[in-house]
């Protein structure tokens, strides 16, 4: 495998949305400096004195503990990984913090708590806003909470914009070996190879060639639509080469602190939809026009994301796109990135 060093845009699994946390990865989100902190001043916002739920605390319970810093009375921390939770438990009592944090095992959607309380916090953030099943996780949530209870996140938007690929993406497709070893555990935990989401790493500024639009607008305080469809028009600002769609959110966890996993290093990567392969030539007053549409994939979670519409240029011509991302569903035609993706990976 060819080395790529830290700085290079590489391809990588979009692999939140599924049970392969390990001592890496779990790493890797405790220590998103970016991500806590803005946590952590929700939390000192609205937590002092309050009783909290924590919706998958995790093996770390790093929300709970960042909950009783910021002077919470109560925390109810629910994990539904086994592993996790015995990690957690084994934690909280080294800290002493088994009368500030209860830990509760099992899926919040099917466990019921002593009590309401008054702040719900989470990280069921993917990236793609809901595509960890927020919608649909922290709806059920809402009756955890008190009649004025709040949530942490308050909101998650995901834009997209267009994009060209770097030359080395673009005509060398690939995981690095990391990110091939967990598309790997994706697969051996779904039972099958499928066309998983991509996730853009170190994407430089000058590859995103159009304004950007919002796609996916989720607020927590409010019943989240599971099933629903947008329109969004991009136009394109540079003559280049059109190969698909970026997305990526902005996350607020209070209404002035904001996480943009585009403009900030974090864990949550810009995703890419590969939409013409061999890339379609455009030039700048190009249009991209369509529908993002979502719905429930067959677990009744986690979401299936579908775009459809087309390129109108400047010299009246049409290229239409249609591109389907399924949770975990087999494709029936292989989208041709993906062909080239897996052919590439193979012979490495």
């Amino acid at each position: 495998m060819e080395f790529q060093d830290s700085s290079s845009c590489i391809l990588w699994p979009s692999i939140g949305e599924y049970p392969v946390y390990d001592e890496l990865l779990y790493y890797a989100m405790t220590q998103d400096e970016k991500r806590v902190i803005r946590y952590r001043h929700a939390a000192l916002r609205l937590v002092k004195d309050k009783k909290v739920v924590d919706i998958g605390t995790g093996k770390d319970a790093i929300l709970a503990r960042i909950c009783i810093e910021c002077g919470a009375a109560l925390v109810y921390a629910i994990e539904m990984d086994e592993e996790a939770f015995h990690q957690a438990s084994e934690l909280i009592k080294k800290l002493n913090l088994e009368n500030k944090i209860i830990l509760m095992f099992g899926n919040s959607m099917q466990l019921n708590i002593p009590e309401q309380v008054d702040v719900c916090i989470s990280e069921i953030i993917g990236t793609i806003g809901g595509s960890e099943g927020a919608a649909v996780i922290l709806n059920n949530a809402r009756r955890f909470l008190k009649p004025n209870g709040k949530m942490i996140p308050e909101e998650c938007r995901t834009l997209a914009a267009a994009v060209t690929l770097p030359e080395q993406v673009y005509n060398f497709p690939m995981f690095d070996e990391l990110g091939d070893y967990y598309s790997e555990q994706v697969f051996d935990t779904v039972g099958y190879s499928f066309d998983i989401r991509l996730c853009l790493k170190n994407i430089p500024d000058h590859s995103v060639i159009s304004d950007s639009a919002v796609i996916e607008a989720l607020d927590f305080n409010k019943e989240c639509s599971t099933s629903y469809t947008s329109e969004f028009c991009l136009t394109i600002n540079q003559n280049s080469r059109l190969d698909g769609l970026l997305l990526w959110i902005n996350l607020f966890t209070s209404s002035d602190q904001m996480v943009d996993s585009l403009k900030e290093k974090t864990n949550w990567l810009p995703v890419y939809f590969p939409l013409f392969y061999p890339g379609l030539s455009v030039e700048k007053g190009d249009i991209l026009k369509g529908n993002f549409s979502v719905k429930l994939s067959e677990n009744s979670v986690n979401p299936d994301y579908f775009v459809k519409g087309g390129v109108m240029t400047v010299k009246g011509e049409t290229h239409n796109f249609e591109f389907e991302s399924y949770y975990m569903r087999k494709p029936e035609s292989k989208n041709q990135f993906y062909g080239k993706l897996f052919k590439t990976q193979e012979s490495n």
